[in-house]
């Protein structure tokens, strides 16, 4: 994930946004590790149908 946000502001990004849910916990934590912080919370709802 690194050297891909590397890339990105290289090629000249400024704002990189991801988004996922609290209940993936390893995604949530490795956005973190690597600097993404929260700025805004989405509630959703959804029903699943077989």
């Amino acid at each position: 994930m690194g050297e891909v946000l590397r890339r990105m502001a290289a090629l000249g990004a400024d704002d990189v946004y991801v988004e996922t849910d609290r209940y993936r916990d390893a995604a949530f934590a490795l956005y973190e590790s690597v600097g993404f912080r929260m700025v805004r919370d989405v509630l959703m709802y959804r029903k699943d149908y077989a």
